[in-house]
């Protein structure tokens, strides 16, 4: 009975050390996660912070835009990255993107656009506005991009954007992700970039052929997780459109090895 109860003891001191030894773990993954989660934070400040740093254009003009029927666009064709894409003729582009009252551009409406223009793939202006469609935005619109009525009551309507959107852009390759939806919405609206033929690249379909193995899908909040690209919101025009520049910048870098900026610490970095 005394070994019985000596083994008993013993059990439960063994017990006690590895419960002990379980929540000291727990406790140091929970640091690690807290340290983590901090950095990210800060990394995301940096870009909201870097962001709005970024000098504005005039996103209105004098002119009004005509639209377009989708259909005259005609089929769009993507430029590929191989490990011989030029540094010197694919560091300068125009990123672009919009936020809408829903997914058909045949019946849905731009409320906001953002386009921004980088050289030797460093981010240089901003075009940014909100954009009144003349229609109530649906709730599910406002439930993703978080955009309301009020935000686009006093904002100029497409037509006024259109032409200030092409004179900033005019003469740059064109990069979006997912370009289609943007490229129909936009096309429809009056900005027909057949007039400078430029080189058009979908981080969507990059990422697709160059991570096949990779992320869970190539949503953009997906892929800028895992590029490590952090940024305070998603489903806002300007922040889409410095994530879609890093990350082509990272898809580029990762095809060809050149040594080009993948994150905001690097833009801050060559600034100081």
């Amino acid at each position: 009975a005394s070994k019985r109860l000596g083994n008993t003891a013993q059990n439960v001191v063994l017990r006690s050390d590895e419960q002990n030894a379980s929540s000291s773990e727990e406790e140091r993954a929970r640091q690690r996660a807290l340290v983590r989660e901090e950095a990210s934070q800060r990394r995301r400040e940096k870009f909201a912070d870097y962001l709005a740093s970024l000098p504005r254009v005039e996103p209105t003009s004098q002119s009004t835009a005509s639209s377009l029927l989708v259909g005259e666009m005609g089929e769009l064709t993507f430029t590929n990255l191989t490990k011989r894409s030029p540094v010197e003729r694919y560091g300068d582009f125009i990123v672009v993107d919009v936020e809408t009252t829903g997914l058909n551009a045949g019946n849905c409406k731009i409320i906001e656009v953002a386009a921004i223009k980088f050289m030797g793939f460093v981010p240089v202006q901003v075009f940014e506005t909100f954009v009144n469609p003349k229609v109530a935005i649906p709730a599910g619109a406002t439930k993703v991009n978080h955009i309301t009525d009020d935000m686009v009551a006093d904002a100029p309507t497409i037509e006024y954007v259109i032409p200030a959107l092409i004179e900033f852009s005019r003469g740059f390759n064109l990069i979006a992700h997912n370009f289609p939806f943007d490229a129909k919405f936009l096309f429809k609206s009056g900005f027909d970039f057949r007039e400078w033929n430029p080189k058009l690249f979908d981080t969507l379909s990059l990422a697709r052929t160059k991570e096949k193995d990779g992320p869970a899908n190539y949503k953009l909040d997906t892929l800028c997780e895992w590029f490590a690209i952090f940024r305070p919101v998603s489903h806002r025009s300007a922040s889409d459109c410095l994530a879609t520049g890093l990350l082509f910048n990272a898809l580029f870098e990762q095809t060809t090895g050149a040594n080009v900026p993948t994150g905001v610490e690097h833009f801050i970095d060559r600034a100081g």
